[in-house]
């Protein structure tokens, strides 16, 4: 299961380090040799133990392999002040026992916001007392020292990683300490401590547990993924034993585990996806996209549970979420709006480095064409909050933004016009409809903005778009054709499409072709299994 697994790994993108592909696996696994019935109980001292022999492996390379190809760790690391780090893990010395930890530094980045402190890894005893040191790698191509964190051990062969070149092979010298006197100094020739030792940080190891379990019962299942937060909120792969062994195609079983860890493993330095989508105009510049929706039970004296989702990144895969509940309204209260908008702008950012979006793509789930007032209001209550928030974070733009409806409670159908066309009845998936019988049901009022106005966003960072087309936006996409039954549509109302009036210094419009495309794009963003829905995947 193991092998199958990590070779669909491969075959997904998930790159395994050559060090790491040669740790022996029982020297991670724990195996429970209890009882099924006594599983639940024990699963915390189960978890507990494969945490500490995955530390114990990779942190203080109890195995010897990192050693034997001359090589370290390399994960993140959280400090005392909540700053997340990437950091290459330093094994244990021999004189006090303690791990550290050499944390990413980097002079050339101006925008650099790690302290200055992190910039050396060791202190060096000198006869002339203690420096502050870097370990670094020395190059025989070229004698020069480059930093650990853009060398790597792949493939059995020494890579060094150069911007215009990407990764590309090398032949390494030696290790050489380089001090804060421009000193270069070898390893082995001097004594020398952890300036930053392991123990001070939250180090990720594991990032993620592989859990094969004996049975499918949920009680077991639920118990594993709570006692993992437990352990420090590591997140886990589960598979069932007796589904594996009658996988007719285990491969096709172990590529499904493959696309959830993938989704799983995914971080802002990586930019991990499941699949190859090309959101081309949301990736050409900071676009925060949201997808809101809301539903209500029956009865009077029911309530209304509103959910929000956040893109992360141009790929669809990574998101936030978030959950309120209001009155039973199909509108969504001002409150609520602007706890979605805050919270929203405050991952994004937070995940983007720091930098802000510059436009707003929005689509809204759960209104019908009755509900156009409300929508108004949700319009103008979210440019309340971007006016402060545009404020707040001293902002000097007017960001764009496009406000759609997504409605699928419609009576509307789309079928081939001959028979012999399409897939047993329906449309083929990504069929398009969006003239003749389209409504013009988009309120653009960027086209109704003055000339003062026009010269306020001009110059601030933003620009006007040149030919600006005044026809309806609205169309209906049937993302997945179905084989059963008569497809149904899904009808999207653009409300307000600013980014199509005016937008960032380099960025283009948002045209009817690109949202179209954006949208469809977006139904094939599902990092958990192999399949498309027929609406985006953040609504």
């Amino acid at each position: 299961y193991v092998n199958r697994l990590l070779k669909r790994c491969a075959y997904h993108a998930i790159e395994i380090p050559t060090a790491v592909k040669n740790i022996r696996s029982n020297a991670v696994t724990e195996v429970y040799r209890g009882s099924i019935d006594r599983a639940i109980d024990d699963a915390l001292e189960v978890v507990e133990n494969a945490v500490y022999r995955a530390r114990d492996v990779y942190i203080n390379d109890s195995t010897g392999v990192f050693n034997r190809y001359n090589t370290w760790f390399k994960t993140q690391c959280v400090d005392k002040d909540g700053l997340i780090l990437e950091c290459i893990a330093l094994p244990p010395l021999v004189k006090d026992g303690k791990a550290g930890l050499l944390i990413y530094y980097d002079d050339d980045d101006k925008d650099n916001n790690i302290p200055y402190d992190y910039k050396y890894s060791h202190c060096i005893n000198t006869t002339n007392g203690t420096k502050n040191a870097r370990l670094m790698a020395k190059i025989s191509e070229t004698e020069t020292l480059i930093d650990l964190h853009n060398l790597r051990y792949h493939n059995d062969r020494f890579q060094a990683s150069r911007k215009l070149e990407g990764w590309v092979d090398v032949h390494l010298s030696s290790y050489i300490f380089k001090c804060e006197d421009e000193t270069q100094l070898d390893i082995n020739s001097v004594e020398f401590t952890y300036k930053h030792p392991e123990e001070a940080f939250k180090v990720e190891v594991p990032t993620l547990l592989l859990v094969f379990l004996p049975s499918d019962k949920k009680a077991l299942y639920d118990e594993v993924k709570s006692v993992t937060n437990l352990c420090g909120g590591f997140q886990t792969q589960a598979a069932v034993v007796s589904t594996f062994e009658k996988q007719r195609n285990p491969d096709q079983f172990c590529s499904n585990l493959a696309i959830k860890m993938n989704a799983k493993l995914s971080k802002r330095c990586d930019m991990a996806r499941s699949w190859e989508i090309d959101l081309v105009w949301i990736r050409e510049h900071l676009t925060l996209v949201i997808g809101i929706g809301s539903a209500s039970g029956l009865g009077n004296s029911s309530e209304t549970v509103v959910s929000a989702s956040t893109l992360l990144d141009s790929y669809g895969i990574r998101m936030t979420h978030s959950c309120f509940i209001q009155s039973k309204s199909s509108g969504i209260s001002d409150h609520i709006m602007e706890d979605i908008l805050e919270e929203s702008w405050h991952d994004y950012s937070f995940d983007n480095g720091g930098n802000m979006p510059m436009r707003v793509l929005i689509y809204r789930e759960g209104l019908s064409d009755g509900n156009f007032s409300q929508a108004d209001n949700e319009i103008n209550c979210i440019r309340r909050v971007l006016k402060r928030l545009k404020e707040v974070n001293k902002m000097d733009v007017d960001i764009p933004l496009t406000y759609i409806l997504c409605q699928t409670q419609h009576n509307v159908r789309m079928v081939p016009a001959d028979s012999c066309d399409g897939v047993k009845g329906n449309v083929y998936s990504g069929t398009v409809l969006d003239h003749s019988i389209m409504q013009m049901g988009t309120k653009m009022a960027g086209l109704s903005i003055d000339k003062l106005a026009q010269s306020n966003i001009q110059g601030k960072k933003m620009q006007m778009f040149s030919a600006v087309d005044d026809s309806s936006d609205d169309f209906l996409l049937t993302a997945q054709g179905g084989l059963k039954g008569t497809s149904k549509p899904v009808y999207y109302r653009v409300r307000l499409n600013e980014n199509k009036v005016w937008g960032p210094i380099g960025a283009t419009p948002l045209t009817k072709r690109d949202l179209q495309d954006c949208t469809y794009q977006m139904c094939f963003a599902v990092s958990s299994f192999n399949i498309m829905f027929a609406s985006p995947l953040c609504i």
